[in-house]
């Protein structure tokens, strides 16, 4: 499991790394997300989501963490220190769980499932998101292409 983890946050660093700060705000269309939007919802995940299943206590938050951090723009550098902050917090958190306590049933979206699936489904909605802030990366790197080529002619 920990290896899992490690891998899919290796994944979605590997996703981030060396954004802009015109990337994190910009969007394909009105309608959609803004990959700070998405790292935040990422943040909340990582902080407070897979330690609430780790710990089974589905009212589970950090101390200090505030009840609209989803609804607060978050600057750049307090976004990042919150992503690796949660990482610690999961990995650090996994190294407390042995086999048998990914076996336990706990409270998930109005069912009891095994530990393990609860944490499997939000590290497949972490690597989900990953492949939607590359989308939005690849929509806007092929926009700026775009536009120094039609500078050119």
């Amino acid at each position: 499991m920990k290896e899992h983890v490690e891998y899919v946050f290796k994944l979605f660093e590997n996703t981030i790394s060396d954004i802009t700060e015109d990337e994190l705000d910009w969007q394909p269309t009105e309608e959609a997300n803004t990959i700070r939007g998405i790292l935040t919802h990422i943040s909340r995940i990582c902080n407070v989501s897979l330690p609430s299943r780790m710990k089974g206590d589905p009212n589970y938050l950090p101390n200090n963490w505030p009840k609209n951090y989803e609804g607060t723009l978050h600057s750049s550098k307090k976004l990042f220190s919150d992503l690796e902050n949660g990482k610690k917090a999961v990995i650090g958190g996994l190294d407390g769980l042995s086999s048998s306590d990914l076996e336990v049933e706990i409270d998930l979206w109005g069912r009891r499932v095994k530990r393990k699936i609860g944490l499997f489904s939000h590290l497949s909605e972490i690597a989900h998101h990953k492949g939607q802030i590359a989308y939005i990366r690849g929509i806007r790197k092929r926009q700026r292409e775009k536009t120094k080529v039609s500078m050119k002619t």
